[in-house]
């Protein structure tokens, strides 16, 4: 468990994982190829917002006030656009939920939550991220956005609460650099109890 505190990001063990600090030409090379290169991608640029909740890491002259998570968030957005349709800016998303299996600290979440307050999102992850997760979108989204995003331990039972849960919704399955991470068992079983019964899948590993 982690010292939850408004510098949480900069612990180490975070940092190594989850919340790393990347070379600001990284970023910058990331901006340009990745999400300046859409109408969409300049439209999630020129909207988004960083939370400083957190202290994560901002080195870039070009980008100040982006972080590499923020930045990354922004990508798979461009690419659930590109390769799922979802417009994220949509007046009415109330019949989606986007499943973001392995939620990172909630960045993607805060982005999903802070651009549009009728997108729904599901996190599900193991039990200590999931309390990161929760502390930190406590901490940086709008109260009324906090009944927009669920949280799932990521097990057989969890998967079926989610789905329990959500019946009718139009369901969008993503984990980006997190299913790869895991054992091939638990990869077949979430193939088997959650993956299968989602209506997109997007995957980066």
């Amino acid at each position: 468990s982690f010292n939850l505190k408004e510098d949480f990001l900069q612990d180490n063990e975070l940092q190594a994982t989850i919340a790393p600090s990347v070379p600001y030409q990284i970023l910058d090379h990331l901006v340009q190829r990745s999400i300046l290169t859409s109408e969409y991608g300049i439209k999630l640029y020129n909207v988004y917002s960083e939370s400083r909740y957190g202290k994560p890491s901002c080195q870039s002259t070009s980008h100040p006030f982006l972080s590499w998570s923020t930045a990354q968030s922004m990508v798979t957005l461009v690419h659930l656009r590109e390769s799922l349709g979802i417009n994220i800016f949509e007046s009415d998303l109330s019949d989606h939920l986007v499943i973001d299996f392995g939620g990172g600290y909630g960045n993607l979440s805060r982005l999903l939550l802070s651009l549009n307050n009728q997108n729904q999102v599901a996190i599900v992850d193991i039990p200590n991220m999931l309390e990161i997760q929760k502390h930190y979108l406590s901490k940086t989204c709008p109260y009324h956005c906090m009944d927009q995003v669920n949280f799932f331990e990521s097990n057989p039972n969890g998967w079926r609460h989610l789905l329990e849960k959500f019946p009718n919704k139009i369901k969008h399955f993503n984990a980006t650099y997190s299913l790869s991470e895991c054992t091939e068992d638990v990869i077949f079983q979430a193939e088997e109890n959650l993956v299968r019964h989602c209506n997109s899948i997007f995957l980066v590993f």
